[in-house]
């Protein structure tokens, strides 16, 4: 099982002197626009108060969705540009915060611990992303939730052990977790370390997953695809059409088929000219 580490909540003070250069940089930034010459630049200079004086008022989202209605008129505007970016810098910041926070009050908040991460992951801050994650679940043993994104964070960075141990964890505190299942068969069927790629038990927990919730076309493509690694085309055929049945605008359960479809065709043709011979 992964490592479990305790955070420093109270690193919150950077953040707030983060937040005050921040702000004083926008402001900067708005008072050393360029004189202007027509109304496409005013309206961005009005833009850009607007923007700072609803940041002062911490409406990040606000400023946000100004912003990028003003960028998709003007995508070409450094100003604009600089200004979204330190907008949604602050934002961030200020999720953390808020996370921090809600930990302070109840540290058994696991949205909070999730805020957090999917901040830091925003930041393109994985480390502190595990990090926060982790030290959730040492108040939060059971939370689904929390083992489910560090399994997810484990995936994504191609450490299948250890989303294996995750995703058996989850399977521990939720028996009929399909979700956990799915991942495993997915793991077990695709990994290429030869030490876990397993397709007899990849095939087992699809199958299980599939039990558990018999209209996920996400866990229906899953089965479909050890099926056609395991040779049984036919059913891998039909299951990964009854996933297109289910999300008929999924381009990849499409992609899917026509794979199947393409190998099962040149298979015939294989079968028919060795008869020839």
């Amino acid at each position: 099982m992964v490592l479990k580490l305790k955070l420093n909540y109270f690193n919150a003070p950077i953040f707030r002197i983060f937040i005050i250069l921040s702000l004083a940089a926008m402001i900067a930034l708005q008072n050393d626009i360029l004189p202007l010459k027509n109304a496409e630049a005013s309206t961005i200079s009005s833009t850009i108060q607007s923007v700072a004086d609803l940041n002062k008022q911490q409406k990040y989202e606000t400023s946000i969705n100004i912003l990028l209605s003003a960028l998709s008129k003007n995508p070409n505007s450094e100003s604009l540009i600089v200004t979204f970016k330190q907008t949604f810098t602050l934002h961030i910041y200020n999720q953390i915060l808020d996370g921090f926070k809600s930990i302070a009050l109840n540290p058994h908040d696991t949205n909070a611990y999730l805020l957090i991460a999917r901040s830091y992951g925003l930041m393109g801050d994985p480390t502190k992303a595990m990090e926060t994650l982790l030290d959730g679940t040492i108040d939060n043993p059971d939370s689904v939730n929390l083992w489910t994104a560090i399994g997810a964070m484990e995936l994504q960075a191609h450490r299948d052990t250890e989303a294996l141990s995750v995703f058996k964890e989850i399977i521990r505190i939720d028996l009929k977790n399909g979700n956990a299942h799915n991942n495993i068969a997915y793991i077990l069927a695709e990994s290429n370390d030869q030490r876990i790629h397993n397709l007899k038990n990849a095939l087992a927990y699809a199958e299980e997953a599939n039990s558990l919730e018999p209209n996920n076309a996400n866990f229906i493509d899953t089965l479909a695809g050890i099926k056609f690694q395991l040779g049984q085309k036919t059913e891998a055929l039909s299951l990964i059409k009854q996933a297109i049945n289910l999300s008929p605008h999924e381009d990849y359960f499409r992609k899917q088929l026509s794979k199947f479809q393409a190998n099962t065709e040149k298979a015939v043709i294989y079968q028919k000219a060795a008869l020839v011979k």
